[in-house]
């Protein structure tokens, strides 16, 4: 097998995995309450909290052993550990067992690491994996909102995306995946690098735009009008594709190809099929 079929088969495996964990973490609540039922109640409250903290214990020494720590590695690592600790802290006290959303997102996020890598790198690695994993985390919490027994939430799907930009920062700061640089350019500056943070701030316009309303019509039908902003969005990258710079474009066709899928749950809901909760 030549080395580009060996890249794009890591690239395939890696998404179809990343698109097969959603629905497996969100079957995974009954397992908690068979969890919950055969140990005490401090084991519960406190046993994802201590894996998550062995984990983050366990990746800082890994940090602390590689030959090359610079200081911006230093500053993504301590950034990414922090926002798995406030995820930590976001989810209702009654509730423990969503603590191990942290877990879960920060493999998630390395799993589409791992997928995205042979295509992207460096800060287009790092952006473009935590913008698709989050994107993942919001079609979980959608998931959630369509399943009778669970409920559509946008604090859980702010711990998803804490946790899934925090592992993304912590893999990016150990240099997971990372190809060796190559050599360094003496411009800079890309065509099309301008484009980049406005689609982000318009493709976050957009996804806005439709799960803070979807909040608010729960048990009733999501208008469809909160689709057009996020259609908007990845139509205009789509058109202007072209003009992003090449190292990013990957990144910007998988971040479309997840998040246009999001207008499916207020057609679902449209449709009387499905129930919204």
């Amino acid at each position: 097998m030549s080395r580009q079929h060996k890249a794009t088969a890591k690239t395939v495996s890696g998404y179809l995995l990343s698109l097969l964990l959603v629905p497996v973490y969100v079957s995974m609540f009954p397992v908690w309450q068979l969890v919950n039922a055969h140990l005490p109640e401090k084991t519960i409250a406190g046993l994802p909290v201590a894996l998550t903290l062995a984990i983050l214990l366990a990746l800082c020494l890994f940090f602390s052993r590689r030959r090359e720590r610079a200081s911006l590695g230093r500053a993504a690592l301590l950034t990414g550990i922090g926002l798995c600790c406030i995820a930590l802290l976001l989810p209702e006290a009654h509730l423990p067992a969503k603590k191990i959303h942290v877990i879960e997102y920060m493999f998630l996020s390395l799993v589409v690491r791992f997928a995205m890598a042979p295509r992207l790198q460096g800060h287009a690695l790092l952006v473009c994996s935590a913008c698709f994993t989050t994107l993942l985390g919001i079609h979980d919490e959608f998931l959630q909102g369509l399943h009778p027994a669970r409920t559509y939430g946008l604090s859980d799907m702010l711990v998803n995306t804490l946790s899934g930009c925090g592992g993304s920062l912590i893999w990016h700061a150990c240099a997971l995946f990372q190809r060796p640089a190559g050599p360094e350019r003496s411009n800079p500056i890309v065509a099309g690098s301008g484009l980049i943070p406005l689609y982000l701030l318009w493709l976050l316009a957009g996804v806005l735009a439709l799960v803070v309303p979807a909040s608010w019509y729960r048990n009733a039908v999501i208008p469809l009008w909160t689709m057009l902003p996020l259609i908007g969005a990845v139509g205009g990258a789509g058109l202007w594709l072209h003009r992003f710079p090449p190292a990013w474009r990957h990144g910007i066709v998988a971040a479309g190809s997840i998040s246009l899928p999001l207008n499916l749950y207020p057609l679902l809901t449209n449709g009387g099929t499905f129930h919204f909760y």
